[in-house]
């Protein structure tokens, strides 16, 4: 018993450190601001939302960056705060349909959150792999979750979700719900391609 466990441990190390091992550092092309630099505004803005990142001393670096806009970025909060944490959708089919679509988008910056949020939301350290395998393996998802991978899917490699599956979407999801997963994808597509396209740094703390 005691050497299963003690292989079972082992495994999970292993495993947190192979993820930890996907985080790599770049150079931000573009820095984000600091306090010292906000504007009134700004310092409204972050503190409206309570933005600081886990180590409990600035704003998350995609913030800072996009901060460099201030009216896209007082647009973009409110926006950003429904479908990031305020969904209809539970937490942990958002993060199946995050965690998809980043996958599709080849983010860095957004895996290293989303992981974190992913095991917050109930997803295990295996479903979250086979989140990000080209063929999800069925047996780890129930009907309805294969099915936010498919939307997810079809719309990172398509223009749409192909009317068959918005028709089971709507035998198991409510409008509302609907309308949800089709702009989390498009916001986490958007969110990993920013960060990409700016090479935004994955905070200090998700490397500790």
């Amino acid at each position: 018993m005691k050497v299963k466990l003690l292989i079972a441990l082992l495994f999970f190390s292993l495993m947190q450190t192979a993820i930890a091992g996907e985080f790599k550092k770049s150079i931000a092309l573009i820095q984000p601001l600091t306090e010292q630099d906000w504007t009134p505004e700004q310092k409204k803005i972050f503190a409206y939302l309570n933005t600081e990142n886990a180590d409990g001393k600035k704003p998350l670096n995609i913030l800072g960056t996009i901060a460099h806009h201030p009216e896209l970025l007082k647009a973009f909060m409110p926006w950003a705060t429904v479908l990031g944490t305020n969904t209809v959708l539970s937490a942990k089919d958002l993060e199946i349909l995050a965690l998809r679509t980043i996958w599709h988008a080849d983010s860095d910056y957004e895996l290293g959150h989303h992981t974190d949020f992913g095991r917050d939301a109930g997803l295990t350290e295996k479903q979250m792999r086979n989140l990000r395998r080209t063929e999800p393996k069925k047996s780890q998802w129930t009907r309805k979750e294969r099915l936010l991978i498919k939307a997810a899917d079809e719309l990172m490699t398509g223009t749409k979700i192909k009317r068959n599956t918005v028709e089971k979407l709507l035998a198991q999801y409510s409008k509302k719900e609907l309308v949800e997963i089709i702009w989390i994808v498009n916001q986490y597509n958007s969110l990993s391609k920013f960060a990409n396209s700016l090479n935004v740094q994955l905070e200090e703390v998700y490397f500790k």
